[in-house]
């Protein structure tokens, strides 16, 4: 979705209007367009982030190409110019991306460019520093604080002073890698080969309950397949109906 940024300040000599400002000169400055596309891009990162994370992190918006100047529309003498901002961050994030801004003078299209932005961040984070295999729970021990450039993990980053979230590793983490939470995924409610508690109901109504193991990992709701501890041949498929406990209907 659009964005737009009305500006009536941008000229280097203005006079008072019925819009607040009207320009005799019509060069819309690269410092004014710098300015929108900073603010445009800060809006959309702030409803994308974690509150405490926009509140933590010192952000930098960068954008290369306006240091060295650039060709900008001339406008006609008094006109009502807006930039019309656009990013790709209510979608999807990236530290490198190509924002797009048109320029309109008295409601008619001007011009249509892409700025390169470039976003730096950093923040003190969980840091790994000892290995953890996929799978494997997160300890207090495997991390450490430190402050680093976070700027590719921005919106995934766990801030220190949280709670660990009750995870596994999605993937081996290696040492001086950042925790993030795309790394970590929920872990099964039911493990394969962990043992089981198989709750056996009969069509009369009549319920036993033996002990066995899974033979898949699943999560509550789910269908997987059990045997009993001591008849490794013999399979059964029930519904996982909490942890470790699983309903087979005979």
């Amino acid at each position: 979705m659009k964005r737009f940024i009305l500006l009536c300040f941008v000229f280097p000599a203005l006079i008072a209007g019925p819009c607040g400002m009207q320009a005799e000169a019509a060069t819309l400055s690269p410092e004014a367009i710098q300015q929108a596309v900073q603010t445009q891009v800060m809006q959309d990162l702030k409803s994308q982030l974690p509150p405490a994370v926009w509140k933590t992190a010192q952000i930098q918006v960068q954008i290369p190409s306006l240091k060295s100047g650039r060709v900008l529309p001339d406008i006609p003498e008094g006109a009502s110019i807006r930039l019309h901002v656009q990013t790709t961050l209510p979608t999807a994030y990236s530290d490198s991306f190509v924002a797009r801004v048109q320029v309109e003078g008295n409601q008619q299209k001007r011009a249509e460019f892409g700025l390169p932005v470039r976003i730096q961040a950093v923040c003190p984070v969980w840091v790994v520093q000892s290995p953890v295999s996929a799978g494997h729970r997160i300890q207090a021990g495997d991390l450490t604080v430190n402050t680093m450039d976070v700027s590719r993990q921005l919106p995934y980053v766990i801030l220190p002073g949280t709670a660990l979230p009750e995870k596994v590793a999605r993937m081996t983490l290696v040492p001086g890698s950042i925790l993030e939470t795309r790394k970590l995924s929920t872990p099964p409610d039911v493990r394969y080969n962990e043992p089981v508690q198989m709750v056996m109901q009969g069509a009369a109504g009549m319920v036993i309950s033996v002990p066995g193991v899974a033979l898949e990992n699943g999560f509550v709701g789910d269908t997987i397949r059990v045997r009993q501890d001591r008849f490794q041949r013999k399979y059964y498929t029930g519904k996982i109906i909490e942890q470790h406990q699983v309903l087979i209907e005979l």
